[in-house]
């Protein structure tokens, strides 16, 4: 799991849940080359698990493209670009995941949903969620767990569970990337 603290470094942490598949979560830049690291070992070795790059929504195809033939380093056959592509997605919207999450905010269905699995009212909620939605970004999740006395890691899963829930068309994409690389059973272990 792809993690940002407050100081906007980035630590990767196994999620133990996941056990045939390691998805990899490009976000920042530097993150991207990375991922693309990753996979382009994984597509020399044959050996290794499957891998499932998911770039946030904001990074142009063509140069995540670019970085993994970097990684390669040789030019990518057209049996490499399948490859890629069926080991690739991205998360929904054309900006980054912060701001496609504060577009959220000011939606009824997924601040319903957020109330629900918080089991608080909508009203107290409410005006907490408008307050959030105006700050910056990268600081979404953090202010939303000091208004609600929740862990950052809980309120992670408690929106994840939401858009899921209230958007589920979102990352249908995501889910079949996912369902195809573990039915064809060579994945074995950990995850974002």
């Amino acid at each position: 799991m792809l993690t940002a603290k407050k100081d906007k470094r980035y630590r990767i942490t196994p999620n133990p849940r996941l056990t045939r598949l390691k998805v990899l979560d490009a976000t920042p830049q530097f993150i991207r080359c990375y991922v693309a690291g990753q996979m382009a070992a994984a597509r020399r070795d044959p050996h290794m698990r499957e891998v499932l790059g998911i770039c946030d929504g904001d990074i142009p195809e063509d140069s995540f493209v670019k970085a993994f033939g970097r990684h390669l380093q040789k030019n990518l056959s057209e049996e490499d670009l399948n490859w890629l592509k069926d080991h690739s997605s991205s998360l929904p919207g054309k900006c980054a995941p912060e701001k496609w999450l504060q577009n959220l905010l000011v939606k009824h269905d997924f601040l319903r949903k957020i109330a629900e699995l918080l089991s608080a009212d909508e009203e107290d909620v409410l005006p907490i969620f408008n307050a959030v939605a105006q700050l910056d970004h990268h600081d979404i999740l953090f202010e939303l767990s000091s208004r609600l006395g929740r862990s950052v890691e809980e309120l992670k899963n408690i929106v994840s569970l939401a858009i899921s829930q209230t958007f589920p068309k979102e990352f249908e994409m995501i889910v079949a990337a996912v369902e195809k690389l573990l039915t064809q059973g060579k994945g074995t272990a950990s995850t974002r």
